[in-house]
């Protein structure tokens, strides 16, 4: 963590979600170090004691942070009741794809990644909307 923070010292958003190998060095790490961090995630990164996350409002920048399927409803309530400042789990849908084994190997979400093909848009489907075209 100590190379990463020192050669991205500007980075802005960072996502270590799934590391099971986190601990409250390694939050402090970030918090200390990363003075332009405005999201963080950290779901599922169980090893992370509870305590870390109340040195998270030392990070000037930091307005947002994701931390899934790590604590009970009760315990997250709190969390979120003394960290007013940071929006916890607001952003439900994450940019990380969980790797998933067995027969869901080939698909995300549902969704087959082998032959995966975006949709298709014609040209008629295409809307552009300029600040000259606004109704008024």
């Amino acid at each position: 963590m100590e190379q990463l923070v020192n050669r991205l010292p500007r980075l802005k958003e960072l996502d270590l979600s799934d590391s099971q190998e986190l601990t409250q060095k390694t939050v402090e790490c970030i918090v200390d170090n990363l003075k332009f961090l405005e999201a963080l995630g950290l779901s599922r990164c169980y090893s992370i004691p509870i305590g870390a996350y109340f040195y998270l409002p030392k990070a000037p920048l930091l307005r947002s942070v994701q931390m899934f399927a790590i604590f009970k409803l009760h315990t997250l309530m709190e969390l979120i009741k003394s960290l007013p400042q940071i929006k916890i789990n607001q952003e439900p849908c994450s940019t990380i794809a969980r790797p998933t084994v067995g027969n869901k190997r080939s698909s995300i979400w549902g969704e087959r990644v082998r032959d995966y093909e975006p949709p298709r848009v014609s040209a008629n489907q295409i809307v552009f909307v300029s600040a000259g075209n606004q109704k008024q």
